[in-house]
């Protein structure tokens, strides 16, 4: 087993690229920080908009095309909400001579956390607030008018996809893992059982075969565990 140790990358939510290397949600400079894997250099996210870092970027997901999409609450801002509001952003593809194009994607979700792709990358699933929403990209990554689900959730916080497109979403205080087919339709529940009254913050497929389903929580006291279900179902990438 091969490990390493990455100190005070100040990161929250990763994101393979297609060279293998990480994207970061980075928290302490405000933007997306990109690592060199393995054990390279750390380049810090430079990214604004309006002249501003953002807020605390927490999660991000990475479309094939070179999308990226991240939310940004303000819970590890060093100055609240820099950005005057917590909202949800895309940074398109690099044009040839220009920098990073953000656009917002929904400026209406309070603390606006988890984030992932359809395996087609043809829909975006953001958990915030008390809500889990979906939104249909087109072709270039844009996402149209048009949600097409929205759940209710109990404190949420971060997401992942299975190959067949079922989401797994997390809510915190409720200490479960909730699972919702494509079209929104609730498949079943993971916890709270088992969870050692542990408040649940993020979840991720692994493992041979990636149907492991790893599992992270917290106490209030900063100690946390780690957990694993297996399932029938890979996640992704597969």
């Amino acid at each position: 087993m091969e490990r390493g140790v990455f100190a005070n990358t100040g990161s929250n939510g990763l994101a393979l690229d297609a060279a293998g290397d990480l994207l970061l949600a980075a928290h302490d400079v405000g933007g997306i920080s990109h690592l060199d894997l393995p054990g390279g250099a750390l380049t810090r996210g430079t990214q604004t908009r309006n002249g501003m870092r953002f807020n605390s970027p927490n999660d991000l997901s990475l479309r094939g095309d070179g999308n990226i999409y991240f939310t940004d609450p303000d819970f590890q801002s060093p100055s609240g909400r820099i950005q005057g509001d917590t909202r949800v952003y895309r940074i398109a593809p690099p044009q040839a001579g220009q920098g990073p194009a953000i656009s917002v994607v929904d400026d209406s979700i309070d603390q606006p956390n988890g984030i992932t792709l359809s395996p087609d990358g043809n829909t975006l699933y953001v958990s915030g607030g008390s809500v889990l929403r979906s939104y249909s990209l087109d072709a270039s990554g844009v996402p149209t008018p048009l949600r097409t689900f929205q759940q209710t959730l109990q404190a949420p916080d971060g997401m992942a996809m299975d190959c067949a497109g079922n989401v797994y979403a997390v809510e915190n205080q409720a200490r479960r893992v909730r699972v919702f087919s494509a079209e929104g339709v609730l498949l079943g529940t993971i916890g709270p059982q088992g969870f050692d009254n542990q408040g649940l913050t993020n979840v991720a497929f692994g493992g041979p075969l990636r149907t492991t389903l790893f599992i992270s929580g917290f106490t209030e006291g900063d100690q946390g565990g780690l957990y694993s279900v297996e399932l029938q179902v890979p996640g992704l990438p597969y």
